[in-house]
């Protein structure tokens, strides 16, 4: 053999006569590294695309099922106690706030929640066999209300609906309405939270929040729906204020009108 290091030609042994190379060591040192393992790509593109494509598949019905299952179920009612005379105590308060603005001797009208759901249950125009009739006209415009809420939050145009309940909640500063409207057959409820202004002389409500049923609405969604009814033409005559009412608000969970 030769030595690998020095050259020189000898006979196979351990290691080399002349310079005394180790041969195994010679060999351990001139042994090539092992080849590296090839890595995987890091991100496999269309592996994570039909990973997102089996999620969509499945979110996506799951998230309409939800959605249409908190649109069915209707939220609760407000428990509003109102009293026997709230409806007669109401009344009394309007009619004598009335005759004192009309000579400009009026004080303000305030009205508790029990007396305006008391007023309210007197003289809405529910869904019935009689319609409207002369003595309940003033409710017309909140029974409007309804019907043009549920048209937009439906995104429909002017839907067939009949308004079943109304209920208002007065909170410290704003109002809760909560309605059952007869929407395509089915009883659905509606609830619009905001606050009470007198916008150029007309009603207005500025939307906080609101639900369909028991599902949440989306402050774009609320914001349309608010531009729909109070800024409709064919709404701003039914919503203007009286000229002798000044300002309408809620304080203290209290409905406030005050006089010009």
């Amino acid at each position: 053999m030769i030595c690998p290091k020095c050259g020189f030609s000898q006979e196979i042994g351990r290691e080399c006569a002349r310079c005394g190379l180790v041969f195994a060591r010679w060999r351990g040192r001139e042994t090539p590294p092992p080849a590296s393992t090839p890595t995987r790509p890091a991100h496999d593109a269309p592996g994570a695309l039909r990973r997102l494509f089996r999620i969509a598949r499945w979110a996506v019905p799951a998230l309409a099922l939800l959605t249409l299952f908190l649109v069915l179920k209707n939220s609760p009612p407000p428990e509003i106690e109102v009293t026997p005379d709230a409806a007669k105590q109401a009344e009394q308060k309007i009619r004598a706030f009335r005759s004192a603005a009309l000579y400009g001797t009026g004080a303000p009208l305030i009205l508790a929640e029990a007396e305006l759901n008391g007023w309210l249950g007197e003289n809405l125009a529910l869904s019935g066999p009689r319609g409207f009739s002369p003595s309940n006209s003033t409710s017309e415009p909140i029974i409007g209300m309804v019907n043009d809420a549920a048209a937009a939050l439906t995104e429909g145009s002017r839907v067939r609906s009949s308004v079943r309940d109304v209920k208002i909640e007065l909170l410290e500063d704003s109002l809760r309405v909560y309605a059952v409207v007869d929407l395509y057959g089915k009883s659905q409820s509606l609830e619009l939270e905001g606050r009470l202004r007198n916008e150029d002389g007309h009603l207005a409500l500025e939307p906080t929040q609101g639900k369909l049923g028991s599902l949440p609405l989306s402050s774009v969604v609320l914001r349309t729906a608010a531009d729909r009814i109070f800024n409709s033409p064919a709404n701003r005559d039914q919503l203007q204020l009286p000229p002798y009412i000044k300002d309408i608000r809620i304080e203290g969970g209290r409905l406030v009108i005050l006089p010009n």
